[in-house]
Protein backbone atom coordinates (compact mmCIF):
# COMPACT_ATOMS: atom_id res chain seq x y z
CA UNK A 1 0.00 0.00 0.00
CA UNK A 2 1.23 3.45 -0.99
CA UNK A 3 -0.03 6.55 0.81
CA UNK A 4 -2.68 8.36 -0.71
CA UNK A 5 -3.29 5.74 -3.17
CA UNK A 6 -5.91 2.89 -2.68
CA UNK A 7 -5.52 -0.52 -4.11
CA UNK A 8 -8.57 -1.96 -6.59
CA UNK A 9 -9.74 -4.99 -4.71
CA UNK A 10 -11.66 -8.21 -6.52
CA UNK A 11 -15.24 -7.62 -7.10
CA UNK A 12 -17.38 -11.05 -7.21
CA UNK A 13 -20.14 -13.17 -6.13
CA UNK A 14 -19.75 -15.71 -3.68
CA UNK A 15 -21.99 -18.12 -3.05
CA UNK A 16 -24.13 -18.01 0.22
CA UNK A 17 -22.93 -21.80 1.30
CA UNK A 18 -20.95 -24.73 0.77
CA UNK A 19 -20.24 -28.32 1.53
CA UNK A 20 -16.80 -29.34 2.85
CA UNK A 21 -14.54 -30.09 -0.03
CA UNK A 22 -16.77 -28.49 -2.28
CA UNK A 23 -14.49 -26.35 -4.96
CA UNK A 24 -15.66 -23.07 -5.75
CA UNK A 25 -15.32 -21.83 -8.82
CA UNK A 26 -15.99 -17.78 -8.30
CA UNK A 27 -15.90 -15.68 -11.47
CA UNK A 28 -14.25 -12.30 -10.01
CA UNK A 29 -12.68 -9.15 -11.29
CA UNK A 30 -8.43 -9.65 -10.38
CA UNK A 31 -9.07 -13.35 -9.92
CA UNK A 32 -5.04 -13.75 -10.34
CA UNK A 33 -4.91 -11.28 -7.12
CA UNK A 34 -6.82 -13.42 -5.16
CA UNK A 35 -4.23 -15.97 -3.58
CA UNK A 36 -6.30 -17.51 0.14
CA UNK A 37 -9.36 -17.39 1.12
CA UNK A 38 -9.83 -17.83 5.31
CA UNK A 39 -12.67 -19.85 6.37
CA UNK A 40 -12.21 -18.56 9.70
CA UNK A 41 -9.36 -19.27 10.80
CA UNK A 42 -8.61 -21.83 8.25
CA UNK A 43 -6.47 -20.66 5.20
CA UNK A 44 -7.60 -22.24 1.78
CA UNK A 45 -5.11 -21.89 -1.50
CA UNK A 46 -6.98 -20.16 -4.03
CA UNK A 47 -5.45 -20.79 -7.82
CA UNK A 48 -6.35 -18.84 -10.84
CA UNK A 49 -8.51 -20.64 -14.01
CA UNK A 50 -6.79 -21.33 -17.06
CA UNK A 51 -8.49 -17.91 -18.70
CA UNK A 52 -8.05 -15.74 -15.41
CA UNK A 53 -11.38 -15.09 -15.31
CA UNK A 54 -12.12 -17.15 -11.68
CA UNK A 55 -9.99 -18.13 -8.60
CA UNK A 56 -10.84 -21.73 -7.55
CA UNK A 57 -11.16 -22.69 -3.56
CA UNK A 58 -11.55 -25.49 -2.08
CA UNK A 59 -14.16 -25.72 1.05
CA UNK A 60 -11.84 -26.81 4.22
CA UNK A 61 -12.84 -30.22 5.56
CA UNK A 62 -12.70 -28.26 8.72
CA UNK A 63 -14.59 -25.16 8.16
CA UNK A 64 -17.63 -24.04 9.81
CA UNK A 65 -20.47 -21.62 9.73
CA UNK A 66 -18.94 -18.07 9.76
CA UNK A 67 -16.87 -15.50 8.59
CA UNK A 68 -14.65 -15.77 5.38
CA UNK A 69 -12.48 -13.24 3.86
CA UNK A 70 -10.19 -13.02 1.29
CA UNK A 71 -6.21 -12.54 1.18
CA UNK A 72 -4.46 -10.44 -1.86
CA UNK A 73 -1.04 -11.25 -3.57
CA UNK A 74 0.51 -8.17 -2.04
CA UNK A 75 -1.35 -9.14 1.80
CA UNK A 76 -4.40 -7.20 1.91
CA UNK A 77 -7.61 -8.80 3.07
CA UNK A 78 -11.18 -8.24 2.10
CA UNK A 79 -14.25 -9.18 3.89
CA UNK A 80 -16.88 -11.65 1.81
CA UNK A 81 -18.87 -13.01 4.56
CA UNK A 82 -19.92 -12.10 7.68
CA UNK A 83 -21.94 -15.60 8.20
CA UNK A 84 -21.35 -18.25 5.03
CA UNK A 85 -23.03 -21.17 6.30
CA UNK A 86 -21.22 -24.90 5.93
CA UNK A 87 -23.42 -27.49 5.26
CA UNK A 88 -23.75 -30.61 7.26
CA UNK A 89 -21.56 -33.44 5.07
CA UNK A 90 -22.37 -36.96 4.69
CA UNK A 91 -19.67 -38.65 3.26
CA UNK A 92 -16.74 -40.46 5.92
CA UNK A 93 -14.19 -38.43 7.12
CA UNK A 94 -11.46 -38.92 9.89
CA UNK A 95 -12.78 -36.54 12.72
CA UNK A 96 -8.84 -35.22 13.05
CA UNK A 97 -7.20 -35.56 9.83
CA UNK A 98 -3.78 -34.33 11.33
CA UNK A 99 -3.82 -36.85 14.23
CA UNK A 100 -4.60 -39.80 11.62
CA UNK A 101 -1.36 -38.48 8.96
CA UNK A 102 0.78 -38.05 12.00
CA UNK A 103 0.92 -42.10 12.50
CA UNK A 104 4.42 -43.77 11.52
CA UNK A 105 2.65 -47.12 11.15
CA UNK A 106 5.40 -50.26 10.56
CA UNK A 107 5.00 -52.01 7.30
CA UNK A 108 2.12 -54.77 7.25
CA UNK A 109 0.63 -53.05 10.19
CA UNK A 110 -2.40 -51.08 10.84
CA UNK A 111 -3.21 -47.09 10.64
CA UNK A 112 -6.46 -46.61 13.02
CA UNK A 113 -8.23 -43.38 12.96
CA UNK A 114 -11.73 -42.00 14.56
CA UNK A 115 -14.15 -41.20 11.71
CA UNK A 116 -17.42 -39.74 11.11
CA UNK A 117 -20.30 -40.96 8.81
CA UNK A 118 -18.98 -44.06 9.29
CA UNK A 119 -21.77 -46.31 7.83
CA UNK A 120 -21.00 -44.20 4.51
CA UNK A 121 -18.06 -45.57 3.91
CA UNK A 122 -17.80 -47.49 0.66
CA UNK A 123 -14.39 -48.68 0.47
CA UNK A 124 -10.54 -47.89 1.41
CA UNK A 125 -7.75 -47.40 -0.87
CA UNK A 126 -4.20 -47.25 -0.72
CA UNK A 127 -2.53 -45.73 -3.55
CA UNK A 128 -5.73 -45.60 -5.52
CA UNK A 129 -5.92 -49.81 -5.17
CA UNK A 130 -8.62 -51.21 -2.61
CA UNK A 131 -6.92 -52.21 0.85
CA UNK A 132 -8.37 -54.08 3.71
CA UNK A 133 -9.70 -51.82 6.41
CA UNK A 134 -11.95 -52.61 9.13
CA UNK A 135 -14.83 -50.12 11.16
CA UNK A 136 -15.76 -50.55 14.61
CA UNK A 137 -18.10 -48.10 16.05
CA UNK A 138 -16.35 -45.14 14.78
CA UNK A 139 -13.07 -46.50 15.10
CA UNK A 140 -11.10 -47.09 11.19
CA UNK A 141 -8.48 -49.16 10.80
CA UNK A 142 -6.76 -49.40 7.54
CA UNK A 143 -3.81 -51.94 6.21
CA UNK A 144 -1.24 -49.97 5.06
CA UNK A 145 0.75 -52.54 2.77
CA UNK A 146 4.57 -53.55 2.82
CA UNK A 147 6.16 -50.21 1.02
CA UNK A 148 7.71 -47.96 3.21
CA UNK A 149 7.81 -44.00 3.07
CA UNK A 150 4.76 -41.81 1.98
CA UNK A 151 1.46 -43.36 1.27
CA UNK A 152 -1.79 -42.17 -0.04
CA UNK A 153 -5.01 -43.55 2.07
CA UNK A 154 -8.10 -42.49 0.40
CA UNK A 155 -11.93 -43.00 1.68
CA UNK A 156 -14.55 -43.29 -0.61
CA UNK A 157 -17.94 -42.53 -0.38
CA UNK A 158 -20.06 -42.57 -3.16
CA UNK A 159 -18.66 -40.39 -5.26
CA UNK A 160 -16.49 -38.70 -2.80
CA UNK A 161 -13.04 -39.32 -2.48
CA UNK A 162 -11.43 -38.23 0.71
CA UNK A 163 -7.39 -38.07 0.45
CA UNK A 164 -5.10 -38.55 3.39
CA UNK A 165 -0.98 -39.14 3.50
CA UNK A 166 0.42 -41.47 6.47
CA UNK A 167 4.14 -42.36 6.74
CA UNK A 168 4.79 -46.27 6.66
CA UNK A 169 7.81 -47.30 8.36
CA UNK A 170 10.01 -50.30 8.09
CA UNK A 171 9.62 -53.22 10.66
CA UNK A 172 12.37 -54.56 12.91
CA UNK A 173 15.72 -53.65 14.36
CA UNK A 174 19.31 -52.56 12.10
CA UNK A 175 21.74 -54.71 12.79
CA UNK A 176 25.31 -52.65 11.91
Amino acid sequence: TVEGFVTTKPVFTFPADATPLDVLEIESTLANRVTKVLFGELEAEASVSNDGKKFIVTVPLDAETGPVSYVMDNGETGAISDNFTVKGYTFCAFKDAAAFQAQNPTIGSLAAGVVVNAANLDNVQLNGKETKFLITGEMLYVYVGTVTGNQTVTLVSGETKVDYTVNVVANGIVET
